[in-house]
Formats: structure tokens, C-alpha cells, sequence
């Protein structure tokens, strides 16, 4: 990886740290979940309901904190790696106030889902579909 690179990556997971310790613990779980509900196509999860789901995420692999609140909430859940083809989803943004100083307990945060490009018109719609699922999922677990 280039330098740029390096320091970009360096930059942001600070930025998500800082805004992690910001946020109010209820939401702490849905930030770190939301990498493996885009990345896996695994039926358990919330919008993974066709065969035509994009999921993967490069170089992306959970951490054991990740799969044991996925276990707290999907108890029957087996972490298994998942062979991609292609990667469908090149990239998760947190956008709005969060990673700033204007950042508070009561800020809201949008979500980008980066994707390829290529992607079929079935699997653009079934992105659609998954993530207003996974806020609605996060929405009513609350």
C-alpha cells in the first residue's frame, strides 16, 4: 500500500475510534455489525433474502468482538469465510457529523454503500432492499 494509502486508512480508523467513544453504547454494536451484514450473504441476516444479494467486502474479515455480538443476537450463527467471485462492495462510509467535533450523542449518521460497478439490475435492487432491512432490523431491536 502506498503511503497515502496508509495514512488515509491511519486517519479514518481514528476517526471511527473517536466516534465510537462519542456514541451512545446502543449504537456502538450497529457500527461495528454493519461491515459483516454488507459483507455476508448469509440468510440469517437481515436482507439476504435472494440469491441475487451482493456481498463481500475486500480484505474485510470480522474480529472476534464482532462475531460474538453477532452470536449475542443470532445465536444459532457459525462464522464460516465466504468465497467471493468478485467483491460487490467496495467501500462503507459513515457520512454526516460523525468523526467531527460537531459529533454528539444525539447526532444521526448516513450510511454510502460503495459498490462495483457491473453490478446486475437484480443485484442493484436487492442492495436496495438490504439496507433499508438492516436499519429496519436495527430500528426494531431497539
Amino acid at each position: 500500500m502506498s503511503e497515502v494509502t496508509n495514512r488515509f486508512l491511519q486517519l479514518n480508523n481514528s476517526r471511527l475510534a473517536n466516534t465510537l467513544e462519542l456514541m451512545p453504547s446502543r449504537q456502538r454494536p450497529f457500527i461495528q455489525l454493519m461491515p459483516l451484514l454488507f459483507h455476508s450473504t448469509d440468510e440469517i441476516f437481515p436482507g439476504n433474502h435472494s440469491r441475487h444479494v451482493p456481498g463481500g467486502i475486500c480484505n474485510y474479515i470480522p474480529d472476534s468482538e464482532t462475531i460474538s455480538q453477532v452470536k449475542n443476537i443470532w445465536r444459532s450463527y457459525v462464522y464460516k469465510d465466504q468465497v467471493f467471485q468478485k467483491y460487490d462492495i467496495e467501500a462503507l462510509f459513515l457520512m454526516g457529523s460523525c468523526g467531527t467535533v460537531a459529533f454528539n450523542a444525539e447526532s444521526d449518521f448516513d450510511v454510502w454503500v460503495c459498490h462495483r460497478s457491473g453490478l446486475s439490475s437484480e443485484e442493484l435492487q436487492a442492495l436496495r432492499l438490504k439496507a433499508p432491512e438492516i436499519e429496519k432490523w436495527y430500528e426494531d431491536k431497539d
